[in-house]
Parts: C-alpha cells; sequence; structure tokens
C-alpha cells in the first residue's frame, strides 16, 4: 500500500505488467507443468503470475485511483455493458439460492467474480489507450502463433512434444500427456491440456488479435 499510494503510475506499470505476463503465460506455458502439493492447487507460473496481478488489482484499488478510475470511466461511456453485467450477477446470486447445494453454489459464484473483475480491469486497462491496445494485439498474435506452432509440432511427431520433457506425478498430469485420439484421429492440444480448449483459444484470439493490428495498422 504505501508502495503504490497516491503513485497512479507506478500502479498503472505494475499492474500492465502483471496482466501482460498472465495472459502470455495462460497460453504459452502447460497448465499441467507445474508442482503439486498436498493440499494445494496446483502450483504453475501463471497461477503465480495471476495471485501477484490479484494482489496488485486489491492494492491498485484502495492505495490509487487508477483502476477506479478506468471503471468509472466505462460506467459513464459503457452503460449498456455494466447494465448487461450487473443483471447477469444478479441472475446469478438468484441461483445460488435456487441452488440444491447453495454453500458449493456460493463457493463458485465467488470464484466466478474474482474471474470476471479480474478480467474486466485487465480488459479497461489494454482497452484505455491505443498504445496498450496495439500491445494487447501483438501478445495476442505472439501466443497464438506459439500455440499453433506446438500444436503442428505436436501433430507432425504424433505426441505430445511436452511428454518428452515432463513426467507425470499424478492422474491428471498422465491425462494431460496423453496421446488424444477421436474416430482413429489424433487430435493436437499444443500447449493447452485439452484439443478444445486449444481450438477454442486459437479460433478467438487469432480473430481478436488480428482484429487489433488491423485497427491500429489501418
Amino acid at each position: 500500500y504505501v508502495f503504490l499510494a497516491a503513485q497512479p503510475s507506478r500502479t498503472e506499470k505494475i499492474f500492465h505488467i502483471t496482466a501482460l505476463a498472465t495472459l502470455i503465460l495462460c497460453a504459452t506455458w502447460p497448465r499441467y507443468a507445474a508442482f503439486f502439493l498436498p493440499g494445494l492447487p496446483l502450483i504453475n507460473p501463471q497461477r503465480i503470475a495471476n495471485v501477484v496481478l490479484l494482489a496488485t488489482l486489491m492494492l491498485a484499488l484502495f492505495s490509487s485511483g487508477y483502476i477506479s478510475g478506468l471503471i468509472r470511466h466505462s460506467l459513464m461511456q459503457h452503460r449498456a455493458f455494466w447494465v448487461a453485467f450487473f443483471v447477469y450477477i444478479l441472475a446469478r446470486i438468484v441461483s445460488v439460492f435456487f441452488s440444491s447445494e447453495p454453500f458449493t453454489s456460493g463457493y463458485r459464484l465467488i470464484q466466478e467474480l474474482f474471474v470476471h473483475v479480474i478480467f474486466i480491469a485487465v480488459g479497461l486497462h489494454f482497452g484505455v489507450t491505443e498504445k496498450n491496445r496495439r500491445i494487447l494485439a501483438v501478445a495476442l498474435v505472439a501466443c497464438t502463433i506459439i500455440a499453433t506452432a506446438a500444436a503442428w509440432a505436436e501433430f507432425s511427431l504424433g505426441r505430445n512434444i511436452f511428454s518428452y520433457f515432463i513426467t507425470p506425478q499424478n492422474d491428471y498430469m498422465a491425462w494431460a500427456l496423453s496421446d488424444q485420439f477421436r474416430d482413429g484421429r489424433f487430435r493436437a492440444k499444443g500447449t493447452f491440456d485439452h484439443p478444445l480448449t486449444m481450438a477454442e483459444f486459437i479460433s478467438i484470439s487469432a480473430a481478436i488479435g488480428s482484429a487489433l493490428l488491423f485497427a491500429s495498422k489501418s
């Protein structure tokens, strides 16, 4: 708090670095390449970056006007988005009370809120200036190229390329490292743990990255 108090430029820089690191690591580092400690979630670089990002976001909200300023500006300029978001949150809260397992449903809602708040803040940060949008575009395109190259290498070899470097420590790692076939056809997953996740990332990031690049390099 002392380090970031009344220092919007410092807060912006730290938030920018941690947000960019989280996004890049989520797309280029295999989630299953992690440490597994008893009683704790898997620990990998993207999760560590995510924790730092969350801590930076919490500090920024209380020590600097940077994040709150972004939110206020967005509330004034894009009311439809925020109305839709709050309607969604209200619907999710109501669904908790009607759930057969309200405690479990409430816990999942809290998890969702953390994810949504973090990524809305990240989106506001990267959308606030042309420079930030260009950085996000370059990062997305670079991550898409890396993930696609890993998938092509895996498809050419007919085997998960990370299995050459990682020894399975549990069932999840063994499943993620296994070669996944469907109807006799090999399905590459690149830097992700499932082929569908890979396909979702490529289809979305390629479109968004290209749109941002064309907008900044018209």
